[in-house]
Order: structure tokens, then C-alpha cells, then sequence
């Protein structure tokens, strides 16, 4: 089954939408987990296997669970289709969110405004370990979307979130 989201019939999940496949990955890379969306119960995430973007949207209730491929994102229309092969059971990202959760005490909101992604690109600089980083790219996807940060442990997760939106990245090695 295909199904549309236009932007001129529901603008918030339209753009919530567009953030999340930005963590795609791209076709042929391997496991199918990494280029398609997940939908299970309010939720859809996508995934390339460095960072995952979760989007949790009352109108999302209303998707069938499953696995969907995306046929198209264009800025007004997403078309994406429910992946054809059964799966045996739903992934579940329970574990990276109890684990980033029990941090909230080192949460960092996010600065906003006129140089504002600068200072939120210097916040995540400090707050993540020592030869640790986070892509600017992956900072630049999901600045607009989020108000605040959590740093992982080491070699952890960092959690960066709002009302409706979670991306968890997942830093590097910089040495």
C-alpha cells in the first residue's frame, strides 16, 4: 500500500517526516533495516547505522506497522510504500533510549537565534568526550528540529531531542 504526505495537507508531519529520512542510508548498502522506515505504533525511525531519527506524532497511530520504502521526498509530497517482504519481528530501540535516558541530569538546551547554531555546535564539541565528534552534517539535520542535547558516556550515544523528535548519534573516533 502507497502512501502520501503532502505538505499542504498537514505541514508538521510533512517536515517531521523529511527530517527523519534524512538518516536513510543510502540504496544498496546492505541490511534492510538501513534504507527503509520503520512505523510501529506512533513511532517511525530511520536509520543508516551511525545515527537514528525517531519522529513520535499523534497521527503516525494511525500508519500501519510495518517496514515502508520511500519512493519519493520531494518538498511538497513523501510517497513511501509498505516494504513488501513480512518481517519476523519489529526492531526495537529500547535499549538506546534507556540507556541515553539515565543521563538527563547532563541535558544542554539548545541555544537558538541569531548565532545560535554556532553556540550549539560549541556546546556539542565541549560536552562530548575527548577524542570524540559529532558530524556537522548530522548537527546541521537536526539543529532546527531539537531543543536539547544529552551527551552519551564514552564511545556512547548522544541524544539530541524535542516534543516530537529524538536522533541519536552515535560520535567518532577523532584520533
Amino acid at each position: 500500500m502507497e502512501l502520501i504526505i503532502e505538505q499542504k495537507n498537514n505541514k508538521e508531519l510533512h517536515k517531521l517526516v523529511r527530517f527523519a529520512v534524512k538518516a536513510i542510508a543510502k540504496k544498496g548498502c546492505g541490511h534492510y533495516l538501513l534504507t527503509h522506515i520503520c512505523i510501529n505504533k506512533g513511532k517511525l525511525c530511520c536509520t543508516d547505522g551511525h545515527r537514528m531519527h525517531v519522529v513520535e506524532h499523534p497521527q503516525l497511530k494511525f500508519y500501519k506497522t510495518g517496514m515502508y520504502e520511500l519512493l519519493e521526498n520531494k518538498k511538497g509530497t513523501i510517497k513511501i510504500k509498505q516494504y513488501s517482504d513480512p518481517i519476523d519481528s519489529f526492531p526495537s530501540f529500547k535499549m538506546i533510549a534507556d540507556v541515553v535516558g539515565k543521563r538527563r541530569e547532563h541535558a544542554i538546551k539548545a541555544q537558538k537565534g541569531k548565532s545560535g547554531f554556532d553556540i550549539f555546535v560549541s556546546q556539542v564539541i565541549r560536552a562530548v568526550n575527548e577524542n570524540e565528534a559529532i558530524s556537522v552534517n548530522y548537527l546541521k539535520d537536526v539543529y532546527p528540529f531539537i531543543d536539547t542535547f544529552i551527551p552519551g558516556e564514552e564511545k556512547g550515544c548522544c541524544l539530541f531531542e524535542s516534543e516530537y523528535v529524538k536522533a541519536y548519534i552515535m560520535p567518532i573516533n577523532a584520533v
